[in-house]
């Protein structure tokens, strides 16, 4: 832990960039900025027991709470549609067309029923215990959680709701979500590049200047070498820009907080149809049509890291989350069930799950 005085000096510092490898930065901002930020998305989702991100090797470029406006702005080219911006792809991938085909095909459903999503979730891991989940994310925002649907009345009546600022920036996910659909696909980019973020804060970068090193307190000091050299002994290399990873990041959350809302299924697709490094397999699970959404994260001597992410093809409601080293057994395995209640449903006890 940091204390006081390292605190103090992040804060008062508030370092510039210097030119590093973008696995290397990625790594020094999630090890500084929890601490200096007060925790990052990813660390509001371990306390709560929330899915996805429990297994990643190292600390990618991608997808990461740690990196912010400079990052995004040294991502940006010429914007095909007209000015400057995120660039997205030109001409698109078989994978990029079928993502938007679906998405298309979603925007047309009718409007849900009820007034909350109920998600249903069980978490696995390969050495580790099973996690179990039952997340109730009400449309007017109130999210409530618990191990199992049989706990979720009693936290409904308890009033409950978790307010830990992760559910914050998931409202920001489903905003961008619908930026997407409704808006340019460049701003909605942006949007959910940086939709960790509360408006109005900037993650400071966590890259040094030489001087700014050598002034830095010991402890902190030392975090950002190892942190150096543990990369450099690993050759990891970012498979993703750091706008695509935060954005495919951002996205699985907007996907799961607002997977009963069809406009936000949709504008996730047309996210996703703009990152290269995706490729869409078409496939079956338990009867039901889907498709695999591969995203190749990372490369390093221990092999290639990538998440799948599994959806019903007619839906685009997720099914599936996969993420470990291609070839070996997964880190992390998520098996979804998600429907549409109204939160006097659970709380009463009428509803059975599905």
């Amino acid at each position: 832990m940091l204390d006081q005085i390292e605190a103090t000096w992040l804060a008062d510092e508030r370092p510039q960039p210097l030119p590093l490898d973008p696995a290397t930065t990625a790594r020094v901002r999630d090890e500084l900025l929890s601490y200096a930020a007060g925790g990052g998305a990813q660390s509001r989702r371990k306390r709560r027991g929330l899915p996805r991100r429990a297994v990643r090797i190292a600390v990618s470029s991608v997808a990461l709470a740690g990196v912010g406006c400079v990052a995004l702005l040294a991502s940006q080219t010429s914007n095909p549609h007209g000015g400057p911006g995120i660039s997205v792809l030109a001409v698109q991938s078989a994978s990029a067309k079928q993502l938007d085909h679906l998405s298309a095909k979603i925007a047309l459903t009718s409007a849900p029923i009820g007034d909350a999503t109920l998600v249903i979730r069980r978490q696995t891991y390969p050495n580790s215990p099973e996690i179990d989940g039952a997340d109730l994310y009400a449309d007017n925002g109130d999210y409530y959680y618990a191990t199992t649907l049989a706990g979720l009345p009693a936290v409904i009546k308890s009033g409950e709701t978790v307010n830990d600022g992760s559910t914050d920036s998931e409202i920001r996910d489903i905003a961008a979500a619908n930026a997407a659909l409704n808006g340019p696909i460049d701003t909605a980019r942006q949007q959910m590049s940086v939709a960790a973020y509360a408006p109005g804060t900037t993650p400071m970068s966590a890259t040094l200047t030489k001087a700014q090193l050598a002034a830095m307190p010991g402890v902190l000091r030392q975090k950002f070498e190892q942190i150096q050299a543990d990369e450099a002994a690993q050759h990891i290399v970012s498979e993703m820009s750091q706008a695509d990873g935060m954005i495919w990041d951002n996205s699985m959350d907007a996907l799961q907080a607002g997977a009963g809302d069809p406009d936000v299924r949709a504008g996730v697709l047309k996210l996703l149809a703009t990152i290269p490094q995706i490729t869409v397999t078409p496939g079956t699970l338990s009867g039901q049509p889907t498709l695999n959404l591969t995203a190749q994260l990372l490369k390093s001597n221990s092999g290639i890291y990538d998440e799948d992410l599994v959806i019903n093809a007619n839906t685009g409601i997720p099914v599936e989350f996969i993420g470990g080293n291609v070839g070996q057994t997964p880190g992390v395995t998520v098996y979804y069930s998600i429907s549409r209640v109204t939160v006097a449903s659970i709380e009463n006890g009428t509803y059975t799950a599905q």
